[in-house]
């Protein structure tokens, strides 16, 4: 009967998303968590012969909900298991100037894993989700993510330059390795202010394999530090792919915070360029408000000499820990040989209530 009523209780949730969190509560010694946000957005975009408006979901933190177990088998073990899964509706990587409205939206696998941790061995994990270097590309610490992600291409992505060009997510990466799929993941315990992790999987297809570190300290005089390497290892049918890189980012007492990243991606076929990937930002924080202007490049992306820059500025206000208010502009630019393309430029503004 207990377990009825929980499940009655999560499913009633789904319908609210935007309303309140719901707690779960504990059963059979099990804690149990749901994970809810919306993240709606009002983008346009102008590509220098037509513009237009579209309604997406922002897939900077797109709409999702997930479910998460977790249980203490003694005071140094536990188990866990993450439930997560996304809803899109109109995503902002993938409208164009053709397509404002995409397909209906469907549940799209996330993360679906299970874990144990110990305190002294470190936790390992087996099922879909990130992988060992996955995030390292975007360490930052302005909190504006949420409109000026170290992914450029992730709003606007499908938008062409000059109406029938390459597309920008053709152009710009930040090469951030991997990303989630099916995997056995082993993250050690933490030698100070560092964590190490390493992971074997499978992705579309292809064996994968990737190392990661990071680091995460605040100083004694208030400086926050967040760095991060990462090396990842794509073993494919025709060809092999590595991608090595990092970012770091600092933040001051005063509110002021900057952030780098570069990343480079090889393979073993010699028609395809390396690829090449740098971004600076700089930002401000003050209570609830953050500011940040990005720079960022990728070269050889698509064709080989290929240059594809983004600049782009973000504001998020930080009302309550559940709700963000953001805005945001940006302008995409390729340098390609024998073309002219002009600019695209994107504004978008929208609210995320995360639970």
């Amino acid at each position: 009967m207990k377990l009825k009523s929980y499940a009655t209780c999560a499913l009633l949730s789904l319908f609210p998303l935007a309303s309140q969190a719901v707690e779960l509560g504990t059963y059979q010694g099990v804690k149990l968590d749901l994970g809810l946000q919306i993240n709606r957005a009002l983008m346009y975009a102008d590509d220098g012969s037509t513009n237009e408006t579209f309604f997406v979901d922002n897939d900077n933190s797109s709409t999702r909900f997930s479910l998460k177990a977790q249980s203490e088998l003694d005071d140094k073990i536990s188990v866990g298991a993450l439930f997560e899964v996304e809803y899109q509706s109109n995503p902002s990587n993938l409208v164009d100037m053709n397509t404002k409205t995409t397909a209906s939206p469907t549940l799209d696998e996330r993360k679906m894993e299970a874990w144990i941790s110990s305190k002294e061995y470190g936790r390992l994990t087996i099922g879909q989700g990130s992988g060992a270097a996955d995030g390292n590309m975007e360490r930052e610490l302005s909190g504006t993510n949420i409109i000026n992600w170290p992914n450029p291409s992730l709003i606007g992505g499908a938008l062409k330059f000059g109406g029938t060009g390459p597309k920008i997510s053709s152009t710009m990466s930040n090469l951030d390795f991997e990303g989630r799929y099916d995997r056995l993941r082993y993250d050690s315990p933490k030698f100070g202010p560092i964590s190490l992790a390493v992971s074997q999987g499978a992705n579309k297809g292809n064996d994968v394999s990737e190392i990661g570190a990071r680091l995460k300290t605040k100083l004694d005089s208030g400086i926050q530090l967040d760095g991060a390497l990462g090396y990842s290892y794509n073993s494919g049918a025709t060809y092999d792919t590595k991608t090595v890189g990092g970012s770091f980012a600092i933040a001051m007492e005063n509110g002021l915070n900057a952030a780098v990243a570069a990343a480079k991606s090889s393979d073993d076929n010699a028609a395809n360029p390396d690829s090449k990937f740098q971004s600076v930002s700089v930002g401000y924080k003050s209570g609830k408000h953050a500011v940040n202007v990005l720079y960022a490049v990728a070269k050889d992306r698509d064709l080989k000499d290929d240059k594809s820059t983004a600049v782009g500025v973000g504001y998020v206000y930080h009302p309550q820990k559940w709700m963000d208010l953001y805005a945001g502009y940006k302008v995409h630019s390729l340098d390609r040989s024998g073309t002219n393309y002009d600019d695209i430029s994107v504004l978008t503004t929208g609210i995320r209530l995360k639970f």
